[in-house]
């Protein structure tokens, strides 16, 4: 990870947040909010959260005509008060807080960056 700079302050404050490495996987997962659950694929974990891709069908389930705006609207709507991870394969479930929302390099849906409430342990 690259240094912040003394004279850049918002690369110093956006600096060193990511407490852990991550790690590359294809994961089958469920992101669950208030009331409702979207079915996605972890793309990447580390001991602190996750990148979750969640695609269009899954958004269109509670918005038809979902694009980005209509994303940040559902992810207010149905996570502000926290979500749960489930992993599927590891019938693992942890609570965690959306983060972050972007659009994918390619293709439709979107990402959620969760960052778990507790940190994974070296058997999870």
């Amino acid at each position: 990870m690259e240094t912040a700079s003394e004279s850049d302050p918002l690369r110093r404050f956006l600096s060193g947040k990511r407490r852990s490495e991550r790690q590359a996987c294809d994961l089958p997962v469920e992101v669950r909010g208030s009331g409702v659950s979207f079915s996605g694929r972890a793309i990447d974990v580390s001991e602190g959260g996750v990148l979750v891709w969640l695609d269009q069908r899954s958004l269109a389930a509670v918005d038809p005509e979902i694009g980005m705006i209509e994303a940040m609207g559902v992810v207010d709507r149905y996570f502000r008060h926290g979500a749960q991870v489930v992993f599927a394969s590891e019938s693992l479930r942890l609570p965690c807080t959306v983060v972050r929302l972007t659009p994918p390099k390619a293709g439709g849906g979107v990402h959620l960056g969760c960052r778990f409430e507790r940190g994974l342990t070296a058997d999870e």
